[in-house]
């Protein structure tokens, strides 16, 4: 029910005689002025719930089809690093071979130059 001008003037004007004018403008402030275009209506209600369970159910499907996206690419994202990482494992077990052969050649090479010293010494006396 909306309330004219004129009934907020009446209302007003008997609540002046009656309280005083002090207390009818406290009063009159808590009485808002609006629209009555403004008040929703139970059908604006519903017409919101109906758009918000539409917005809702597109999230959620759209929500659902990227984490099968992401899902999807960690999976490929997962094989790609564990080729990866069977390739640097094997490259790392030839460095050891490696290491193990550079190891050997230094200590057969630090025995010649011993040796070498060794029999440099004894022909030298």
């Amino acid at each position: 029910m909306s309330i004219s001008d004129a009934a907020r003037h009446d209302l007003y004007n008997g609540l002046t005689e009656l309280l005083g004018l002090d207390r009818a403008d406290t009063l009159m402030a808590y009485l808002p002025e609006f629209d009555p275009k403004d008040v929703a209506t139970k059908a604006d209600f519903l017409e919101l719930r109906t758009a918000t369970k539409a917005d809702f159910l597109e999230l959620r499907t759209a929500t659902k089809a990227d984490f099968a996206g992401l899902r999807a690419d960690f999976g490929s994202l997962e094989s790609r690093l564990d080729s990866r990482m069977d390739r640097v494992e094997a490259r790392l077990d030839g460095l050891g071979s490696r290491l193990d052969r550079l190891f050997l050649t230094l200590v057969a090479g630090f025995f010649v130059i011993v040796a070498a010293m060794a029999g440099f010494v004894f022909t030298t006396l």
